[in-house]
């Protein structure tokens, strides 16, 4: 079962680059993320 909080976190700190529409750089961004909170992409 996925980690919520983990997941809650991980969309706030995405939601800036979301928010400028930048989504290109936003996948890149989001692997970063991804990778410093251990977050897999199964728990998506």
């Amino acid at each position: 079962m996925p980690d919520t909080n983990k997941i809650e976190e991980f969309l706030q700190k995405l939601a800036p680059c979301i928010e400028r529409g930048e989504l290109d750089g936003c996948v890149e961004e989001a692997v970063r993320l991804a990778g410093e909170m251990g977050v897999g992409a199964g728990e998506f």
